[in-house]
């Protein structure tokens, strides 16, 4: 039998931008030109934690 997941919830953009360190006038004017993932929901943009943790892994120089 087949249980139901629940989807991971998504943060504001005010929360990612906190979890990064930065403003989120700087997240707002920065997301798309960086490829972070986002999810556009009326007039604001939402984060899943997990894709923002898979970001700044792939930013790592190594």
């Amino acid at each position: 039998m087949k249980t139901a997941t629940t989807p991971e919830p998504l943060v504001s953009g005010e929360y990612a931008a906190a979890l990064l360190g930065k403003d989120e006038r700087w997240l707002r004017n920065n997301a798309g030109r960086l490829r972070l993932p986002r999810y556009k929901i009326g007039q604001q943009y939402r984060y899943r934690l997990s894709e923002i943790s898979a970001w700044i892994d792939s930013q790592a120089t190594r």
